[in-house]
């Protein structure tokens, strides 16, 4: 919140649970409050709660899975709304958003498609990257990273054969399939790519 932070020791939920999870929605009731965070979850729901919005209930879910570089990458771009049950989203025709997952895709959303709450339906909306490190990379001042919407089980961004190729995007690449690539900050940026 502009003007307004908060902070709290948190290890008790860190070791209870064994991660901390963010979701784009406040975490402390006061944040909550003060953002209108509150009054969206009474007027639209648990969706823009902390503890119900579909990443919390799938990194509940699935965090358990991440023992390893590997998996924490798979769960960072993870997306497989129309299957996961997770991204069901109640009122919505079809029954789910790409919206509901880490790594959220409503350039696949049914652009014909009806949806209660604008932000599940189709719209130039997607998560565009992921950065990840662990003990030893921090250590070596590195971090993994991925550019593009995700694709691991889901189409290629295309702006050239997608739904917004109207849309300006001067000085971008067309296709946005990315490798993995690892940053080191101690060689100016040098970057790797992982195979």
């Amino acid at each position: 919140m502009p003007g307004f932070t908060e902070t709290a020791d948190l290890t008790g939920m860190l070791q209870r649970d064994t991660y901390f999870g963010a979701y784009n929605v406040a975490f402390f009731k006061t944040i909550m409050d003060k953002s209108g965070g509150t009054d969206m979850v009474k007027k639209y729901g648990p969706w823009y709660s902390y503890e119900h919005t579909a990443r919390a209930e799938i990194f509940r879910r699935d965090h358990v899975k991440v023992t390893n570089l590997d998996g924490m990458k798979k769960i960072m771009r993870y997306n497989d709304f129309y299957h996961d049950p997770l991204s069901k989203c109640d009122g919505c025709n079809p029954p789910y958003t790409g919206e509901n997952a880490i790594a959220a895709r409503c350039d696949l959303n049914d652009p014909h498609g009806t949806y209660p709450i604008s932000s599940w339906g189709f719209r130039d909306h997607c998560g565009t990257d992921a950065k990840i490190t662990s003990y030893a990379l921090a250590k070596k001042f590195q971090v993994v990273t991925q550019s593009g919407p995700t694709y691991d089980n889901l189409p290629v961004f295309v702006w050239s054969t997608g739904p917004f190729a109207n849309v300006s995007h001067i000085g971008l690449p067309d296709r946005w399939q990315f490798p993995w690539v690892v940053m080191d900050w101690n060689k100016e940026v040098e970057m790797k790519v992982l195979n």
